[in-house]
């Protein structure tokens, strides 16, 4: 128990940009920064979480495995599926209906973006047209797409449309704490340095043989998350500072900011 609860309070990772972990009502760089792990981790070309899920007290600096436990205590499940078009944007749609009320349902997304209008009614909020799918260009309503999402959204909550079981047979799951602690272990790799052009850390203790499998995830992790590397203590880690990119945009503050109208909806 003891060594367990060491390793619990071990330096994992750092970032030198704050996780805000109230995320539910734009986007925000921690919640950039768990889709991101989710699409990259499962290979697909959306990744999406629903902010409610995200708790904890704001995080800067470094980051342990306790602190990131407390951020996404609910041991969510992680799987990538085959969608529509249409079905990714009845999901978007729900994630800013209830935006006014603080709602947990608001999505955190990677791969796409999206404006809409907080104004408009619920479920005919986000604008037409302006769905991007990340190397496939404007949202197609027909076509399918692979995205990342957890079981806890796949079976209605939060309000999302259950999936049939019979599409969830054949997934194949992982736990999303798992999926952000195997980004940040990848400092323990010599071919991660090798990799992403970093320098070799004289303390660098290799655990074990890297597989094939993250091998090919690297360079993804590299161009998208890892600014660098620093040392906790003794111990290397790896760097993030997650930003908010304009992956999602309220249209309404917006024009807000805009006109310095005092008469804007609160959001």
């Amino acid at each position: 128990l003891k060594a367990s609860s060491e390793a619990e309070e071990e330096p994992i990772g750092y970032t030198s940009t704050i996780f805000e972990t109230n995320a539910r009502q734009a986007e925000q760089g921690v919640g950039n920064f768990i889709a991101d792990i989710i699409r990259i981790s499962l290979g697909v070309d959306v990744g999406i979480y629903n902010a409610g899920r995200i708790r904890g007290e704001p995080l800067i600096g470094v980051l342990k495995k306790s602190s990131l436990s407390r951020m996404l205590p609910f041991g969510d499940v992680i799987f990538g599926i085959e969608i529509t078009g249409k079905e990714l944007s009845d999901m978007l749609e729900n994630s800013v209906s209830q935006i006014e009320n603080n709602a947990g349902r608001f999505l955190q997304v990677s791969g796409v973006r999206f404006s809409f209008d907080p104004s408009r009614e619920p479920m005919a909020r986000v604008i037409p047209n302006s769905v991007i799918v990340e190397g496939k260009g404007p949202l197609n309503f027909t076509e399918t797409y692979k995205v990342g999402t957890t079981l806890y959204m796949s079976k209605g909550g939060d309000s999302f449309k259950s999936i049939p079981m019979e599409r969830l047979k054949d997934i194949q799951t992982r736990p999303l704490l798992d999926a952000v602690m195997e980004f940040f272990n990848l400092a323990n790799y010599e071919k991660f340095y090798e990799m992403c052009d970093l320098p070799r850390p004289d303390s660098l203790k290799e655990r074990e043989s890297i597989n094939q499998r993250l091998i090919e995830l690297i360079p993804k992790y590299c161009e998208k998350l890892v600014k660098g590397i620093v040392k906790a203590g003794e111990k290397p880690v790896i760097e993030v500072a997650p930003e908010i990119e304009g992956r999602i945009v309220n249209v309404l503050v917006n024009k807000c900011v805009a006109s310095n109208s005092q008469n804007c909806i609160d959001l």
